[in-house]
């Protein structure tokens, strides 16, 4: 009986510390795991003739250490729907795919009282994340800013902001 004790309260301790190491290794991994300090603004324009669209955009792109994020567009669409402003700040999550690579999810979208934009315009705009699904965007740093990009090629060149 002795021996069972002894032998069960080994197996138990054995257990508990193959647990506390796998909880200080995720832990560990979590809080090593890579970020991007992001702070950039750039202009947008967007030209499509069919459907007749037009985009003139200010975006302001951040991307903090907690693994958060934010894309705040404002600016005016015309479409053969007429002419609307978009003012809407986009809240995300992100984690590093590898250098230069994010994938985006947990969007969330804040719509200002001022925008009078469709959903449909919006949604024609790149950061938009339907729900339940992940986009992968490339950031990579030039010189004063960061490219912008989906993986096939950048997209704006995001200049530095102060703060």
């Amino acid at each position: 009986m002795n021996a069972l004790i002894k032998k069960t309260g080994l197996i138990t301790l054995l257990l508990l510390l193959v647990l506390a190491l796998s909880v200080w290794f995720y832990v560990h991994k979590r809080q090593n795991q890579n970020y991007l300090k992001v702070n950039c603004s750039t202009i947008l324009r967007y030209n499509h003739q069919d459907p007749d669209f037009v985009a003139a955009l200010d975006l302001v792109f951040r991307l903090d250490e907690n693994h958060d994020g934010q894309a705040v567009l404002s600016g005016n669409i015309h479409s053969e729907k007429g002419a609307a402003i978009i003012s809407r700040t986009v809240l995300f999550s992100y984690e590093m795919n590898r250098p230069g690579e994010i994938s985006i999810m947990n969007t969330r979208y804040v719509k200002n009282p001022r925008d009078t934009a469709d959903e449909e315009s919006f949604k024609s705009s790149f950061f938009y994340v339907p729900e339940g699904t992940v986009r992968q965007l490339t950031v990579e740093r030039s010189n004063n800013g960061w490219l912008l990009g989906n993986l096939q090629s950048p997209f704006a060149l995001c200049v530095n902001r102060a703060g």
